[in-house]
Order: structure tokens, then sequence, then C-alpha cells
């Protein structure tokens, strides 16, 4: 037998050992693959059905559901919004519908907790409260995207002190109880109370909007207060009612001001108010005294 044949013999040999090898190998390599695709299917299935019954839970009252949806926000920032919306959504029911008092605070102190700077704060959130009722609500110090409330129902004392909304908000023939407050609020973007019922005393102290922003046709019962509040834009407050004080003092407009056809029936004072560009007051009334403008008033 040649040298010759003996060494091709060798390396075939080698060459059948490493295919088999190889073969081997590859088969181990599947069977690891279908196993981790099995295990991850499993958990996404898991995932999955522990998220539906959270929702189910959330939607028949039940805390837990609720607080199982709030571990999964803090693990998975994507589902964050979703988890916010859907909390919104209970709200939106209305106490008619049998959603007791003490739950609707519940989920108003859940969406706090994540609203308002700290460890369990999430960026970004938009609320969606379209005729919803909420009781007591307090946002004070919060950080909100957009802010949709039109039509909604505020009961008991409501404070928007120094919340910061980068987006749209939106407060369109939504009705306030005896109390509520946007003292220092930043409005970033356009934001509208057209509409809107306030039926006791309503306080902007320090409010700044930044855009446009609009009162048109809205009521004030008791006494109003925009004391050192920042229109940097146009702002509408055509044909709205009010029926106490109103009250106007260091108030900075920007742009255009418009006080057509309104109604301040009670004291209103708008002295040391500053209107940086053209004021109009076609067609309106006033019940009471009004304290002069100071000269310097408009620059």
């Amino acid at each position: 037998m040649s040298s010759t044949w003996l060494t091709a013999l060798f390396f075939g040999v080698v060459a059948l050992v490493i295919a088999v090898r190889h073969y081997r190998q590859g088969q181990a390599d599947t069977l690891l693959d279908d196993h981790a695709r099995r295990r991850t299917s499993g958990d996404a299935e898991r995932h999955l059905s522990q998220w539906r019954e959270a929702h189910r839970r959330l939607r028949d009252g039940d805390v837990e559901g609720l607080r199982t949806l709030e571990r999964i926000g803090q693990e998975k920032s994507r589902l964050r919004q979703d988890i916010v919306t859907s909390i919104c959504a209970g709200l939106r029911g209305g106490v008619d519908l049998g959603v007791d008092e003490q739950w609707r605070r519940t989920l108003q102190d859940a969406l706090v907790r994540h609203l308002r700077p700290g460890t369990e704060f999430w960026a970004g959130m938009s609320l969606q409260f379209e005729s919803a009722t909420l009781v007591d609500f307090d946002v004070t110090g919060c950080r909100i995207r957009a802010a949709k409330f039109a039509r909604a129902e505020f009961l008991g004392a409501t404070r928007f002190d120094a919340v910061t909304v980068t987006g749209d908000a939106e407060f369109d023939e939504a009705r306030f109880g005896p109390r509520v407050s946007f003292d220092d609020a930043l409005f970033a973007r356009s934001t509208s109370f057209r509409g809107t019922k306030f039926t006791g005393n309503a306080t902007f102290d320090g409010m700044r909007v930044t855009a446009e922003a609009t009162f048109s046709h809205s009521r004030f019962s008791g006494r109003a207060t925009f004391s050192r509040a920042e229109f940097a834009d146009t702002a509408h407050f055509r044909r709205v009612r009010f029926g106490g004080r109103a009250y106007f003092t260091g108030t900075v407009f920007g742009k255009d001001t418009h006080f057509d056809n309104t109604w301040f029936r009670g004291r209103t004072d708008v002295n040391d108010a500053l209107f940086a560009d053209d004021a109009s007051f076609e067609g309106t009334r006033f019940g009471r005294r009004v304290p002069p403008l100071a000269e310097d008033s408009r620059g």
C-alpha cells in the first residue's frame, strides 16, 4: 500500500470526524435554540397573561391589579403610557357607574406618584381625562406632557399649583367645584378653558402661559384672581362672565388681549397690569366700580 494512498485515507478520516463533530454541534445548537424559543415564548405568554389579568382586575376595581401594572411600568418604560391611559380610563367612568370615591382617590394617588418627580417618576406622560370625574384632584408639582380635561367634572378642592405641562392643555367645558388653583403653573403650549365653569373661587396667581391662552365663554361664579400671571401670546377672554371679584393685579399680557363682550359683575382690579400690545374691551360691561388703569399700564 503506497504512502500516497495512506495519506489520502488519513485525511479522509480526519475530514469525516470533523464533519460528524460539526453535525453533532449543529444538532446541539438547534436543540438549545428550540429550548430558548420555547422558554422565551413561555415567558412572553406568561407576561401577556399577567398584563391582561392586571387590566381586568383594574377594571373591576381591584387594587392588586393596579399595583401589578405599576410594577410592570417600573420595569418596562415602554408600557408606562399604556398604563397611565388605562388608569385615566378608570376615572372616566363616572360615579354613576358604581365606582366609589375611595377607589377614585386610589387611582389618582397612583397617577401622582408617577407624574411628580421622584424615585417613581415616569417622564413624558399624557393624560386623557375627557368627561372624567375627579375628586379633590391634586397634581401640585407634577410634570405632564399633554393634558386633556374637556368636559371633566372636578369635585371638591382642585390643585394644579406649580404643575408643568409641556404640550397642549385642554379644559374646555370642564366644571370645577368650590376651589381650584393654578398658582405658579407653567403651560408651555396652547391652553384652553373655553366654556369652562368655575362654580367657586379660582386662582391663577403667578401662572405662565407661553403660547395662546383661551378663556372665552367661561363662567366664574366666585372670585377670580390672575395676579402676577403672564400671558406671553394672545389671550382671549371674550364673552366671559365674572360673577365675583376679578383681580388682574400685576398681570402681564405679552400680545393682543381680548375682553370683548365680557361682563364683570363684581369689583374688578386691573391696576398695575401690563398690556404690551393691543387690548380690546369692546362691549365689555362692568357691574361695579373699576379702579382706573395705571398710566404706564400699556407698554
